[in-house]
């Protein structure tokens, strides 16, 4: 079983405050100084795909991960990380191209990948990232391959060897179903999915293996394609207020406190 895994590398939006926003000429965020990590949703993904692979040794199955990002020279040091705890192969696509709100040009990517280095049985990805934020990524790239794509996966398992069993969250609340492969699978709020460390060990075992490089062009996306267009402008940045009000609470005891914050708040959303 081959499963690739889609990542973006991302800014630390928490570490950047309003005051320190600066809003460059063409109107996007200035973030190149923030700390850069993996989406949060997508190193579920990572995770949740490592899960299986340790269930899928224990019966000695054979299974494959790969790993495959859009971005900066810069997201090759996540890749090896990835390398080290056990992803197969890695790709990184060297792109220049503003690709935070086109997430049109990111599928095509993606899916031009999937059809020249497979064919694969899952490809998995956080279902939004925390920059572009639009949700629409993996269903395009579901479409453009023609497969099922299951949204709100908070976990996945080995079945047999064209068989999946997904746990996702839908409106009828959590849903336990197996899905044949080829399939597609967004990760949501999946509990106990904190991607691991790798051990010293491991990150000196993977130091000779290499990430691969691949441009657009050589997954036939050229840049003035219409798809790889973004067809959205933005006009207008306004920073969000996230300041709450508080209030201090002067009685002497922890008796009056609690009597206090149950009475005033909690009761009535209690009795709702």
């Amino acid at each position: 079983m081959r499963i690739l895994v889609s990542l973006k590398i991302v800014p630390d939006l928490d570490l950047l405050q309003n005051k320190e926003w600066t809003i460059i000429n063409n109107l996007p965020v200035e973030t190149g100084y923030v700390k850069k990590v993996i989406n949060t949703y997508d190193e579920s993904a990572l995770e949740l795909a490592l899960k299986m692979a340790d269930h899928c040794k224990e019966k000695s199955l054979d299974i494959e991960l790969i790993a495959l990002t859009i971005g900066k020279p810069y997201a090759g040091l996540f890749l090896k990380r990835l390398l080290a705890l056990g992803y197969h192969k890695t790709y990184l696509v060297n792109s220049n191209l503003d690709l935070q709100f086109n997430p049109d040009a990111v599928a095509t990517i993606i899916a031009s990948f999937a059809k020249l280095y497979g064919p694969l049985d899952l490809i998995v990805m956080g279902m939004q990232s925390s920059d572009g934020d639009n949700a629409k990524t993996a269903l395009l790239v579901a479409e453009e391959l023609a497969w099922p794509c299951i949204t709100g996966v908070t976990g996945f398992n080995y079945q047999s060897s064209k068989q999946i069993s997904v746990n996702n969250i839908s409106d009828q609340g959590l849903v336990k179903q197996t899905v044949h492969a080829p399939c597609m699978l967004t990760i949501g709020n999946a509990p106990g999915s904190i991607l691991r460390v790798p051990t010293l060990k491991e990150i000196k075992s993977a130091q000779a293996k290499e990430v691969n490089h691949l441009t657009p062009e050589e997954l036939n996306c050229k840049a003035e394609d219409p798809v790889m267009q973004s067809s959205a402008e933005i006009q207008e940045l306004e920073a969000i207020d996230n300041h709450r009000e508080g209030k201090i609470i002067k009685e002497a005891t922890v008796d009056e406190k609690a009597r206090l914050i149950y009475n005033n708040y909690l009761k009535g959303w209690l009795n709702k």
